[in-house]
């Protein structure tokens, strides 16, 4: 079985994008600056892809996602989840310091195996101020 997690993170307004780490080991790091004047505005839009491949069970017939509480993630207008057969996206829109945290996506066949991975986010409040020269 091949369970992929893309994450992808957007922020429309402003701020700063970092990222280390391209596996379930090293942490997805998002960096949120401080809104204040003269802090030029910056865009990003990144996407985090994760593979995981797993042989100990067969198709999977459901995937879920959990958030950091443990609670299973249900789509909205903000958090949309998006699962065609063995592929299953988690698009969190306008991500904040209070999204952090450990995501668990769980796929399970039809005898009621389960495999799962898991993506750390982690998003920190960054102040500071730059001068741009044009």
């Amino acid at each position: 079985m091949e369970i992929i997690v893309r994450m992808i993170l957007q922020e429309r307004d402003t701020g700063l994008i970092k990222t280390e780490g391209d596996s379930m080991h090293k942490p997805l790091r998002l960096f949120e600056r401080c809104k204040r004047p003269f802090v030029p505005l910056l865009f990003y839009n990144i996407t985090f892809r994760f593979l995981w491949y797993s042989f100990a069970i067969g198709e999977p017939v459901s995937i879920e996602w959990f958030n950091p509480q443990g609670d299973r993630i249900v789509s909205s207008q903000r958090v949309v989840l998006q699962t065609e057969s063995i592929r299953s996206r988690l698009t969190i829109y306008n991500a904040n310091v209070e999204d952090a945290g450990i995501y668990r996506c769980q796929a399970a066949n039809a005898k009621g195996q389960t495999q799962e991975a898991t993506v750390v986010l982690e998003i920190y409040h960054v102040m500071f101020s730059l001068l741009l020269a044009i």
